[in-house]
């Protein structure tokens, strides 16, 4: 297939159809990339309420739903408490670890320790 052309040649200075290279960066169509902190792997700090004089556990009153069973697990010697060496608290809405259920079971069974 022929295409025709047509070239026209003359002796005229035309300027550079390029523009001349500049130092300023290209424009950028979005918003500069900002820097995101990673996601802590702390846990969230837990307030601790003020002891209630006469309660094994400051942090269990009279009126919690399961303070009759928490107090046989302290009387009972399966549960020390949540912030030793004081074991002042029992951390009700704490979650429990696997070790310290093997802890609560041991000590509930009366398994000697090896």
């Amino acid at each position: 297939m022929d295409i025709p052309v047509t070239l026209t040649v003359t002796n005229e200075e035309s300027p550079p159809t390029t523009p001349p290279p500049t130092t300023e960066p290209p424009p950028t169509t979005g918003p500069p990339p900002t820097t995101v902190p990673p996601p802590s792997t702390e846990p969230p700090p837990t307030t601790v309420p003020e002891p209630v004089p006469g309660e094994t556990f400051g942090d269990v009153p009279e009126d919690h739903l399961f303070h009759a069973d928490i107090e046989w697990l302290s009387e009972s010697g399966i549960t020390y408490g949540c912030n030793p060496p004081e074991n002042t608290m029992f951390c009700p809405e704490d979650t429990v670890s696997r070790g310290e259920m093997a802890a609560f079971l041991n000590r509930a069974l009366d398994s000697p320790r090896s």
